[in-house]
């Protein structure tokens, strides 16, 4: 908590010098970018590191979404209700299909495959999509995954699907194990993690 406090003052400080002038205004403005990056991953890892601590995860699935930072609703909202679960009772799920996809400028219509392992609550585990449907080529699959040591096993058809699982987040798979590492703002705050400071802006430089 004291590094990610400590950096985000990093941040407000080169922001205050971008605004020096324009001469070198721009390489620290870069530096500014830099630290708030590199914020941004502290602030995700620390999240991770108290989910990890007190054996919870965050649903794949949107359960609250905040309306802008200013927002208090969140704190009328139970952790469930914020997508906040045991991770113990939570479950990996396989889906794949196709969905169909429309040019509307060409006309164009084609088909791009889905493949996803996520972790989800029970309210969300046992829904469908009502885009993804299945091909001959591709069948329409949803199936729980069991994790065998390393291995990751469909449950219903024995499958092994270690090498997609490892092979993670990608243009043809959506692989999410721990859930949603960059969920709500909402969640954040019900660990009392800090909010971002403000985003580096160009037009600050100018």
């Amino acid at each position: 908590m004291l590094e990610l406090r400590d950096t985000a003052k990093e941040i407000e400080k080169c922001l205050a010098m971008s605004r020096k002038g324009f001469g070198d205004g721009w390489s620290e403005f870069r530096e500014a970018e830099k630290s708030y990056d590199k914020l941004v991953q502290i602030r995700k890892q620390l999240l991770q590191n108290t989910l990890r601590e007190k054996e919870l995860a965050v649903c794949s699935e949107l359960h609250f979404f905040s309306d802008g930072s200013e927002t208090e609703e969140w704190k009328n909202k139970s952790a469930e209700q914020l997508g906040i679960f045991p991770k113990d009772a939570m479950g990996l799920r396989y889906v794949q299909g196709v969905i169909g996809t429309h040019d509307h400028f060409t006309m164009d219509e084609g088909e791009y495959p889905v493949i996803e392992v996520k972790l989800l609550c029970s309210e969300h585990f046992p829904k469908t999509y009502v885009n993804v449907y299945g091909t001959k080529e591709v069948p329409t699959l949803y199936d729980e995954v069991v994790q065998e040591g390393n291995r990751f096993i469909l449950k219903s058809s024995g499958d092994d699907i270690t090498k997609l699982v490892n092979s993670g987040d990608s243009s043809r798979s959506t692989i999410k194990l721990d859930g949603d590492t960059n969920p709500d703002l909402s969640v954040y705050r019900y660990f009392d993690i800090p909010d971002l400071p403000e985003k580096p802006n160009l037009d600050s430089v100018r």
